[in-house]
């Protein structure tokens, strides 16, 4: 009997010593069964959830790509402390969430910057599209990860994945595509949008005036690096009429919606135009306003702008901006599940409704900034008197740039500032 208790106790004393020997009982990747205490890409593999902020995703193809880019982590040294952004995260092992977040740094979105994390007190670089993606999650707050799969397929052939659909809507597209002045920029939208589907074999003309489903998809891939540095807000549209797809290109999002092919080409590349000479095709040179506006000079342009804000007529105003400028507003301010804007938005705080009134006090030609800009520019100083509802950039008045649009339709007001 002495020697049955000897013998066991010998056996739990080997056990104990081996839990101790392999690390501390039940924390090291031998014996743990807690997924988050073992080693960084064995814990990656079993995490079946990812949550930021409100927004979870589950087991599904977005997970498996977000799983992805954890996998392609690389084990690094301390980043240092200049990292200046910060977002949490917590994982889910099995059916159980952690106890806590966990702190993501990174320098910046800018381009899909990495991501880095610390893991049982490693350091692991993450492929800046993971922290994109969360990105994107926290600002869409996406319902639902699911993709149609013939989109899916679609985009694949072009090397991007969607991650998440953003929007999917009925757009009716322009019965002609002749841009009148003071328009919205929406016919100048679609035609751009047509060059850069023609560049993978597709057109819009045929649909011109027909109503067709617009799809919108946030993509896992950044656009090309020559997008610049916002390519990690990347985005798709599909167009489909009839289930066919008729149109697709990449988009911008943010503040400028327009951006390439899916074979990365700009506007520039497809046409071999550009954007001044490419757009003389949309406008009609017999156009009484083009005609009224192509007999002023630089001077009268101006004064034709703020007269006409100052009693209320937008439509002028907007016409004596260049189609180069107007395209600013298809994006500005844009709700971030959208295509584009649905018009001007002149009566919002920002918009031409802002001035009360207007007057041109003094245009004075600033001859010595204008070789700063492209040749035939013209840079003018401009003295106001104006009144606002929410103030002014400058009390005082504006710098502003004006060339000639095209030789047929005259000067046009490029940009607007407090400067050169």
């Amino acid at each position: 009997m002495v020697l049955i208790c000897f013998s066991f106790v010998k056996r739990v004393s080997a056990l104990l010593g081996c839990a101790v020997g392999l690390g501390l009982v039940m924390t090291s990747a031998g014996c743990s069964s807690d997924p988050s205490r073992r080693p960084y890409l064995e814990a990656m593999r079993e995490v079946t959830g990812i949550r930021v902020e409100s927004v979870e995703v589950s087991p599904g193809r977005a997970l498996d790509l977000l799983r992805a880019c954890l996998l392609r982590a690389e084990e690094v040294t301390y980043p240092g402390a200049g990292m200046r952004g910060i977002r949490t995260v917590t994982f889910r092992f099995g059916r159980k969430w952690e106890g806590q977040e966990r702190v993501l740094t990174y320098d910046s979105l800018l381009g899909g910057n990495p991501a880095y994390i610390n893991w049982s007190e490693k350091w692991y670089k993450i492929p800046g599209e993971f922290n994109a993606a969360l990105e994107s999650c926290q600002l869409y707050r996406p319902n639902s990860f699911a993709v149609d799969a013939a989109d899916e397929a679609f985009l694949k052939g072009y090397g991007y994945t969607p991650f998440f659909l953003v929007n999917s809507m009925k757009v009716t597209l322009p019965a002609k595509l002749i841009h009148k002045p003071g328009e919205f920029p929406v016919v100048i939208y679609w035609a751009y949008n047509s060059e850069l589907s023609k560049d993978i074999g597709l057109d819009l003309s045929p649909y011109l005036g027909k109503s067709v489903e617009a799809r919108l998809y946030k993509t896992v891939e950044p656009l090309p690096e020559s997008m610049g540095p916002n390519r990690a807000n990347g985005r798709a549209v599909i167009l489909r009429s009839e289930g066919k797809v008729i149109g697709a290109w990449l988009d911008r999002g943010g503040h400028y919606c327009l951006a390439c092919s899916l074979k990365g080409h700009t506007l520039e590349e497809a046409t071999g135009k550009d954007f001044d000479a490419w757009v003389t095709s949309l406008i009609d040179p017999q156009d009484p306003v083009e005609q009224g506006l192509a007999v002023k000079t630089p001077e009268e342009i101006i004064q034709t702008y703020y007269s006409a804000i100052d009693r209320k007529d937008y439509a002028t105003a907007h016409a004596c901006e260049s189609r180069e400028s107007l395209l600013n507003y298809l994006a500005m301010d844009m709700d971030s599940d959208r295509f584009l804007n649905p018009g001007f938005r002149d009566e919002a705080d920002t918009g031409f409704s802002n001035f009360i009134s207007v007057k041109v006090l003094k245009i004075t030609r600033e001859e010595h900034f204008e070789k700063l800009y492209p040749p035939g520019a013209r840079c003018y100083s401009v003295a106001l008197q104006q009144e606002r509802k929410a103030p002014a950039w400058s009390t005082g008045g504006y710098f502003i740039t004006l060339r000639q649009e095209t030789p047929g339709t005259g000067w046009r007001i490029y940009g607007i500032g407090t400067g050169p």
